[in-house]
């Protein structure tokens, strides 16, 4: 401080270090205001600096990445949490614009903000960033503004959801292993249920012990309720795969829209509700076996997807571009005709013809009579025990009618019989009440008709809904008596041209 008046010695008293100078005359009073004032400025500029290394140390510490972006959209600070995420420098993009870390849904998103001077606000779900190298990953954060010297400036606060991705990924894929490994506990009890004494029935399980053995694709074919599931987990169950995984797969289940999702898996944002990645049915059998059953329902479009992997052992999920290996061994199933399907351009015959490596045909019921008197002594004892029916006796006049009826229903048919009949019966004897009506083995005498399989599963699929009043799904539906998912019998429905009556 100085009292000079001079213009010369005021310049030289600020070169010194003069904060302030009083022109004379002066008062003491004044001098010591001037000092008070004086001081108390350097004491807050000393906090501010102060105040200013904390903030800066709590920048470069924080474990989110801080990035700040001034009114043109350059950025102007970049912690060290932001160059570890998006594994840049802070030279290598101090002044550049924001967009260039950004997809273009979370660059719009920043566009939209600027024009609107919004509070803070979180960003949308499913935004990527951008590394310099091209690469994309998930993130999640915040987006706020301040004022500084008079200008806007825009604070992202961001999160790296690469690995929680990651961990989803692997928690759904863990969820679905454990879903799939309860059924096959739960199916490891069913693999010795192939019971019958048929030369037929023989026949076909030495072909399953044939087969087994090797990697060979299989393709059962058999009307519905035959069995064919079963003799897929047998084959299973016989081969050097037992220990790994059966993963199950109904063509005729999925909608054609979500059948590919389902095979290949697919990624996140590949399509509506397609909010997290998902491992398909490929990938969690991988090592494994997987079971299509309903093959000739598969999409033509799926198909071909089906052949690539069956040739290459590689696929891609839907909406991703990563190419996946597979080793799965495959065990196809149908109650179709795929030949005469191929023939028709109704089913890709490369895919017949790679899938036909090894055919296993299941005859019907109606085929295997040998097999109904033990497949009916099974079922009432299992059923008996599972509903606590003290039944011992099965009459002849039951036999003979079980083995007078047609079945066209096969083994899922007889089983839901039998289950029925004990069911309702009270004593130690099986009863068949007035329900149960036989068909003749032959078509009535004068008739030069056969029956189609379609036909029989009609009018079969139409007595278990008049059973059950129409109702399809549910405790008791019809569905459920079939032993089909809701979705199934109503597909098969359609197909059969099956209405509700009004």
């Amino acid at each position: 401080m100085t009292a000079l008046s001079d213009t010369e010695d005021k310049v030289r008293g600020f070169e010194l270090g003069a904060v302030d100078y009083i022109a004379k005359p002066f008062q003491d009073s004044e001098v010591l205001a001037r000092v008070r004032t004086h001081l108390a400025l350097q004491n807050l500029q000393r906090q501010l600096v102060a105040s200013e290394e904390r903030l800066s140390r709590i920048i470069a510490s924080a474990l989110d990445a801080i990035i700040s972006v001034d009114q043109n959209g350059r950025i102007t600070l970049f912690n060290p949490a932001a160059e570890r995420v998006f594994q840049t420098t802070l030279d290598q993009v101090l002044r550049q614009p924001v967009q260039c870390l950004f997809d273009e849904e979370l660059g719009k998103f920043f566009a939209n903000y600027c024009q609107q001077a919004a509070p803070p606000i979180t960003l949308p779900d499913g935004v990527h960033a951008l590394r310099l190298d091209g690469g994309t990953f998930p993130i999640e954060g915040s987006l706020s503004s301040a004022e500084l010297n008079g200008q806007p400036v825009y604070i992202f606060i961001l999160r790296d959801l690469s690995e929680q991705t990651r961990n989803e990924a692997e928690r759904r894929k863990l969820e679905s292993l454990t879903l799939y490994l309860s059924e096959e506990i739960r199916a490891a009890h069913e693999i010795d249920d192939i019971i019958g004494e048929s030369t037929a029935l023989h026949q076909v399980m030495a072909s399953v012990k044939q087969v087994a053995q090797t990697d060979a694709t299989v393709l059962i074919s058999g009307e519905t309720g035959t069995g064919k599931e079963v003799i897929a987990r047998a084959i299973h169950g016989a081969s050097h795969l037992s220990e790994r995984i059966l993963v199950k797969l109904n063509c005729a289940a999925m909608p054609a829209n979500l059948v590919e999702s389902e095979l290949f898996g697919h990624e996140r944002g590949a399509f509506t509700g397609a909010v997290a990645r998902k491992a398909g049915r490929f990938e969690l059998a991988n090592g494994g076996t997987l079971f299509l059953d309903e093959i000739g329902e598969l999409p033509l479009d799926a198909q071909a997807k089906l052949l690539r992997i069956l040739q290459e052992g590689e696929f891609e999920r839907v909406g991703g571009t990563q190419t996946f290996k597979v080793n799965v061994r495959v065990i196809a199933a149908t109650n179709r005709n795929l030949a005469q399907m191929a023939e028709q351009e109704k089913f890709r015959s490369d895919l017949y013809y790679r899938l036909n490596v090894f055919p296993i045909h299941l005859p019907p019921l109606r085929e295997r009579k040998d097999d109904i008197v033990p497949l009916v002594k099974y079922f009432v004892a299992r059923c008996a025990s599972k509903f606590g029916k003290p039944i011992e006796i099965i009459p002849e006049r039951v036999t003979r009618a079980l083995l007078q009826y047609n079945w066209p229903g096969n083994i899922r048919e007889l089983q839901h019989v039998i289950e029925r009949a004990v069911i309702l019966s009270q004593g130690p004897e099986l009863v068949l009440g007035d329900w149960f009506q036989t068909t003749p083995t032959r078509p009535a005498s004068g008739s030069n008709k056969l029956r189609t399989l379609a036909e029989m599963e009609r009018d079969y699929i139409l007595e278990i809904l008049g059973q059950t009043y129409w109702r399809v799904s549910g405790k008791g539906g019809a569905a459920e008596l079939l032993d089909l998912k809701p979705t199934t019998l109503e597909s098969r429905m359609k197909k059969l041209g099956i209405v509700r009556p009004r």
